[in-house]
């Protein structure tokens, strides 16, 4: 075999090597639910090995995603504050609309605690889907 051919036998294990060891990204996205009723606002934040937080928006039908994960375990919170109290005070462009709670529904302060909330998954490459169904 000639010196070139083992050279590039060499650079192709390598690259090989490297593309299957790479760490690889995933989506997180399900439906957030509290006693079986889809949660209607709020934030899912997902935090995996590399240490980030990242951050998905609850929409009105419970769906949630959040993008850019490490794959491997992750753990997850879950915050639904008070709509009323988390209100901004309007600014220069007046006052802020009035926010009420219809619609909204309290939730246990741990599920707002990676360490407490008992919400994790193990993530693989790609898009992953975790209903979370808080009790």
């Amino acid at each position: 075999m000639s010196s070139r051919k083992v050279l590039v036998s060499i650079c192709v294990g390598f690259l090989l090597a490297a593309m299957g060891c790479s760490e690889g990204r995933a989506s997180l996205s399900g439906i957030v639910t509290y006693q079986g009723k889809p949660i209607h606002s709020g934030s899912v934040q997902v935090v995996g090995s590399d240490g980030l937080t990242k951050n998905g928006m609850i929409a009105e039908d419970g769906q949630y995603s959040v993008d850019d994960l490490p794959t491997g375990v992750v753990k997850i919170a879950v915050f639904s504050p008070d709509p009323v109290k988390s209100q901004p005070s309007g600014g220069k462009a007046g006052p802020a609309p009035k926010a009420t709670r219809k619609g909204w529904t309290p939730i246990p302060e741990n599920y707002g605690d990676f360490d407490k909330s008992g919400l994790s998954h193990s993530l693989s490459g790609g898009t992953n889907t975790k209903n979370l169904e808080l009790k």
